[in-house]
């Protein structure tokens, strides 16, 4: 008597193609937790060699790289440092109304001012509009009267402290005190561009790559459950895998129905009737569905006829991969199978959780980036907010 080997519907047949198919999911999924593990050291690391680099307390020495001081303004000067973003508003319909704002223009406004060293010395900053300038700081000035424009502002003020990078010479200083004239009139500390590039922070130099840490901290905390997720689909597979065992079930019938779809479209079903007696003498029939063209092999019946025969002996036997622990987790065929549908889920899961990754590692903040931003709903009524430095 011929035993068949027959595979179920969009089954991914023969079974080390469902092992390979498997083991590349696996794989994505632990090189992207390896990946966080990866940036969350990386910039723990870089955290410690930024805030290393700077002492506040330490000496004003030539072509020093980094001074941290206390903001002080220049003579006649309103302020010191400015960014303003322009942003256009607009309503995003749908069924559910959002909205965003885009930037439209981002202008710096920079005048000389001071920093002021634990020493008691000043160190004189004069930007032009050649320099390239970089302001690390919140955006925490708004200015809101129109409904479809705003602009968002960082400052750097009065009394806030500031990490510079650039390069420290002695040079001209228009305010430089009498008591330093044995240097040479009107001579004191000045802070040049590096690079023709200003960076000022008003945050430690550490602290981005402390944030970016933190994220992938929380991503690796969070990817067990991201994992669970994206293999849940695969459930059936590994009790298949590790419960599963080859066995010769009797032959009892074909099945096959339609259903009609909302469109008034019809899908066809196959299926094969089995039955597999367990040593113990436990009985399991169960009706498990086929692979269209492996349908056409079985024998004729009055369900579906016309069909052709498997040969002339007619085979009653076919292979099923029996699960006893989880009966419905059987299917046709030898070997643990996984199905087309579970694995393009846990696919899916697994490529959201890697954009997920993507988008931490490829987070940048307002200064790094245009300053577009969503928000659920319409557009609201402006706030009536201006700028600190325009009210009255």
């Amino acid at each position: 008597m011929n035993t068949l080997e027959l595979f179920g519907d969009n089954a991914l047949s023969p079974p080390y193609l469902s092992a390979l198919v498997v083991t590349t999911l696996h794989v994505l999924l632990l090189l992207t937790w390896l990946f966080c593990l990866r940036e969350n050291r990386r910039a723990l690391h870089a955290a410690d060699r930024a805030d290393a680099q700077v002492d506040p307390k330490a000496p004003l020495t030539e072509h020093a790289q980094f001074v941290v001081g206390v903001v002080e303004l220049a003579a006649n000067e309103t302020h010191a440092l400015r960014v303003t973003i322009d942003q256009l508003g607009e309503d995003i319909p749908g069924k559910t109304p959002t909205h965003q704002w885009t930037e439209n223009d981002r202008v710096t406004d920079a005048r000389p001012f001071y920093l002021k060293h634990a020493s008691g010395e000043r160190i004189r900053i004069e930007p032009h509009v050649s320099h390239k300038i970089v302001l690390v700081d919140k955006l925490d000035q708004t200015e809101w009267t129109v409904p479809h424009f705003r602009r968002k502002r960082a400052e750097l003020t009065k009394g806030e402290t500031v990490y510079a990078e650039g390069s420290l010479t002695r040079g001209h200083d228009p305010e430089a005190h009498q008591s330093n004239a044995y240097r040479g009139a009107g001579s004191g500390w000045t802070l040049t561009p590096k690079d023709n590039t200003f960076h000022f922070s008003t945050e430690p130099l550490g602290q981005r790559h402390r944030l970016r840490a933190r994220a992938f901290a929380r991503a690796i905390r969070l990817f067990p459950l991201v994992a669970l997720l994206a293999l849940a689909p695969l459930s059936t597979y590994y009790a298949r895998l590790i419960n599963g065992q080859d066995v010769q079930a009797e032959y009892t019938g074909q099945r096959f129905w339609t259903t009609r779809g909302k469109n008034n479209s019809i899908t066809e079903h196959f299926a094969v009737g089995v039955s597999y007696t367990e040593a113990q003498g436990q009985v399991f029939a169960q009706d498990l569905d086929i692979d269209r063209s492996d349908y056409f092999l079985l024998p004729e019946s009055s369900g579906f006829p016309g069909r052709v025969t498997m040969d002339s002996e007619g085979a009653h036997r076919v292979w099923v991969r029996f699960v006893p622990a989880f009966p419905r987790a059987s299917v046709l065929g030898r070997g643990a199978t996984v199905y087309l549908f579970p694995s393009l889920a846990s696919l899916l899961v697994s490529l959201c959780a890697m954009g997920w990754i993507y988008r931490i590692h490829g987070h940048r903040r307002w200064y790094e980036r245009p300053l577009n931003e969503q928000g659920k709903d319409s557009l609201p009524k402006p706030s009536g907010e201006v700028f600190a430095s325009d009210r009255k």
